[in-house]
C-alpha cells in the first residue's frame, strides 16, 4: 500500500443518499496523461449508516475548499469507502 498524498478530514455529502457527515480522507494522486486533468481519488472512513450510499457527493474542506467526488464504494457496517475525483485535484493535493 502506497502513503497517500493527502490525509484529514472533510465533511462528505452524498446526495443521493442524503449523506452528510464528517470523514477521513486519504486523497491519492493518479497517473496522468498529457493534456488531461489531473486525476486524483481515494478512501474515506465514516459512520456506518444503514442504506448503501454511492454516487455523486461533495467534499467539504477545513477552510471551505471544495471537491466534487464519485463515491463507488461504501461499506455500511464498517463506515469504508472508496472514490474517485470528477474535475480538477483539490488544492490539498497541490
Amino acid at each position: 500500500m502506497t502513503e497517500s498524498d493527502w490525509e484529514g478530514d472533510v465533511q462528505l455529502d452524498i446526495f443521493r443518499a442524503g449523506f452528510a457527515r464528517p470523514a477521513h480522507v486519504e486523497l491519492f494522486s493518479k497517473p496522468t496523461q498529457p493534456g488531461k486533468v489531473p486525476g486524483w481519488g481515494g478512501t474515506f472512513s465514516t459512520e456506518p449508516l444503514l442504506v448503501p450510499a454511492t454516487g455523486r457527493g461533495l467534499f467539504t474542506f477545513v477552510g471551505g475548499d471544495e471537491a466534487d467526488v464519485m463515491v463507488e464504494s461504501f461499506d455500511a457496517v464498517t463506515g469504508q469507502g472508496t472514490f474517485f475525483g470528477l474535475g480538477a485535484p483539490p488544492r490539498a493535493l497541490h
